[in-house]
């Protein structure tokens, strides 16, 4: 089965951005994706640039193809002024993270007695941003897709925003993806693809299955052989347009950073697992195995030594502002799973963090909470009833994702 791959520009990059639909008075998740578009200014270039899905209860901000991170920044800084316009006509606002604070972990992970996962209550209330990263040839998404799997940790507790349901912090920062794991889904491309030979092999293996569709694999990052770029959708949804907009700045400079560098050798799947979970768990407190012999260092650490690196890139493609920002997070300990799980102390009630989540993404309404921090010494403990089910699913994770290792084995590395 031939695939063809639409060549284009190396290092150009765009970024889709999902955002929740609340309604104005009850902070709920509400269904007017459709009513929201219908309502946009269609003679505005930022109106061509939001997209709904079957859900209806998000909208996608999608831009063009982008050469510097201040040209992305602009255009997805427009099409949010459209969006939040339209949706303020519709009785609606708009938010972003990674979940809603709404949600029930527990509920929405419960299994029907007859072991089918409900799937609608997961699928209508996790976000995602996507980074899609232009590249040449099919062969060249297959080595870029290989050469960032290490740093799927890296970017996932640096994205990180759901760690918030029924109001509460749940014992992770990255509830959306844990999630998934738990459903069973795919998340690495298989190692056995080496080239796009090899990509279009197994893509006519599944065809054979009903699946022939590469943006349907579940896979972290998928090669998108009718746009020219690699898709990175690991990354849970920012809280705001600036906050995305320098993540994908960051990605574009450590994809073309890592296209420079000797090609590694597969990366231990077990050894991912465990580094991609404590990402999932722990954020920017986790631990990091290292790929060479799998000493264990900080998360941090190993972020800051990064993106040491990638600055040389950074300044030939006119990216240091993002990540200097993006480092910044990580020195400080701001990032979006820090501030929501502090809004959940402050706040208790979903309806309020909701409230906050859209005030700061709406930027315009010029309300000044992201100062609205209080010390770790104040957070206040899990309920013995949250610890045992984390604990419960922990088991479960740790025997989805490495067969054979003990759940103590497990623990031990987080």
């Amino acid at each position: 089965m031939r695939i063809p791959f639409e060549s284009s520009i190396a290092g150009m990059f765009g970024l889709a951005l999902e955002l929740q639909i609340v309604d104005q008075e009850s902070q709920a998740l509400v269904r007017r994706g459709s009513d929201i578009i219908a309502s946009l200014d269609q003679s505005s270039h930022a109106s061509r640039r939001v997209r709904t899905g079957a859900r209806q209860d998000f909208l996608e901000l999608v831009s063009g193809e982008h050469e510097h991170p201040a040209g992305l920044l602009a255009q997805m800084s427009e099409i949010r002024s459209e969006a939040i316009r339209s949706a303020l006509a519709n009785q609606s606002f708009l938010s972003g993270a990674g979940a809603h604070p709404g949600t029930f972990w527990m509920e929405a992970n419960a299994v029907r007695p007859s072991g089918q996962a409900v799937e609608s209550e997961l699928a209508a209330s996790f976000y995602a941003a996507r980074v899609f990263v232009g590249v040449k040839s099919g062969d060249e998404a297959i080595r870029l897709i290989r050469l960032l799997t290490p740093y799927v940790p890296h970017l996932i507790a640096l994205s990180a925003s759901s760690p918030v349901m029924t109001g509460q912090s749940v014992g992770m920062v990255c509830a959306r993806l844990l999630s998934r794991l738990e459903r069973g889904g795919t998340t690495s491309m298989p190692t056995n693809i080496q080239t796009w030979d090899d990509f279009e092999h197994y893509i006519a293996l599944l065809g054979s299955g009903g699946r022939s569709d590469p943006a349907d694999l579940g896979w972290d990052m998928v090669p998108r052989p009718e746009l020219g770029t690699v898709e990175i959708r690991v990354m849970d949804a920012s809280l705001t347009v600036e906050r995305a907009c320098s993540l994908a700045g960051f990605v574009q400079a450590l994809s073309q950073w890592v296209l420079r560098q000797d090609d590694m050798h597969s990366v231990s799947p077990s050894l991912q697992s465990v580094n991609r979970a404590q990402a999932c768990f722990l954020g920017l407190n986790a631990d990091y195995l290292r790929l060479d012999g799998g000493r264990s260092v900080p998360l941090r650490q190993e972020l800051l030594a990064l993106m040491d690196e990638v600055l040389t890139v950074a300044d030939e493609i006119g990216s240091v502002d993002q990540i200097d920002e993006v480092a910044s997070w990580v020195q400080t300990r701001r990032c979006d799973a820090d501030w929501l799980h502090q809004q959940a102390i402050r706040v208790t009630r979903p309806e309020g963090i909701v409230q906050r989540m859209v005030a700061r993404f709406d930027a315009s309404q010029g309300s000044d909470i992201t100062s609205d921090l209080v010390h770790a010494s104040e957070l206040r403990p899990f309920s013995s009833q949250r610890i045992q089910a984390d604990q419960r699913f922990r088991a479960l994770l740790a025997n989805r994702l490495a067969p054979g290792m003990t759940i103590t084995d497990f623990d031990r590395q987080l």
